[in-house]
């Protein structure tokens, strides 16, 4: 099977986990191409600088707009003997791999992380929850079997299985973010909710940050992502 099936890569690269509970970890970064949320901009629209800069748009939980900074274009097709041998050749010390997107379980990635454990691999998933979870959460569960540490950044349309499956649930904070809005799924596993200011291209963004600042203080059971990746001037 990992010699027949292929997955559609958009890029492997290795660098610092930048976000949530693992920030700081040296990871090898699997993003699988295509996404069931963003879509590419039309240059008709009314868009702002940032959204000039980016590739697409995406859509938060509640259903807003904002500029999604990730290209996730397939640039080749590889089976998982052919990925691990090119995580292998850009970092052969690094055990740690961030299946991510784009949206990773659009795709049957079932044989791949058999494939990624079975190479002694720990596995980091991060998905938008936005993918069906089959019969009963069937397919989700038997990925997961397979997972680490799965990481929710809750898009439209989200699915309440996943906050209680994911061991992490991101939430992007902008001006207009309100606590109360969440659903009742997220704030029910709220200590595992990591908030994260919605940054510029390169920098922090002090008015979201100092948002996060406000609201973890009313509600201590969450904490902050600062992307600590952009500070540190790495991908």
């Amino acid at each position: 099977m990992t010699d027949q099936i292929k997955y559609p890569v958009a890029e492997i690269f290795y660098s610092i986990q930048g976000e949530g509970n693992q920030s700081g970890t040296p990871m090898v970064f699997l993003r699988l191409a295509g996404c069931t949320v963003g879509k590419p901009y039309s240059m008709d629209e009314k868009v702002n600088r940032d959204f000039l800069v980016f590739q697409n748009e995406c859509t938060t939980w509640d259903g807003r707009k904002f500029p999604c900074d990730t290209d996730y274009r397939k640039k080749k097709m590889m089976t998982p003997v052919e990925i691990v041998e090119e995580i292998e050749n850009v970092a052969p010390a690094c055990t740690w791999i961030s299946l991510t997107g784009g949206e990773p379980l659009m795709h049957n990635v079932l044989p791949l992380v058999e494939y990624l454990k079975e190479q002694n691999y720990r596995l980091h998933l991060e998905t938008s929850g936005t993918i069906p979870v089959g019969k009963d959460g069937r397919k989700l569960l038997d990925v997961l079997t397979y997972i680490d540490w799965c990481v929710v950044s809750p898009k439209s349309p989200f699915n309440d299985r996943y906050a209680l499956e994911a061991d992490e649930v991101r939430i992007l904070v902008d001006e207009e973010f309100d606590w109360d809005n969440l659903p009742e799924s997220i704030k029910n596993v709220s200590q595992k909710v990591w908030i994260c200011p919605v940054n510029s291209l390169d920098e922090i963004n002090d008015d979201n940050a100092k948002k996060c600042v406000t609201i973890v203080k009313d509600h201590p059971e969450a904490r902050i992502s600062l992307q600590i990746h952009k500070l540190l001037n790495v991908r």
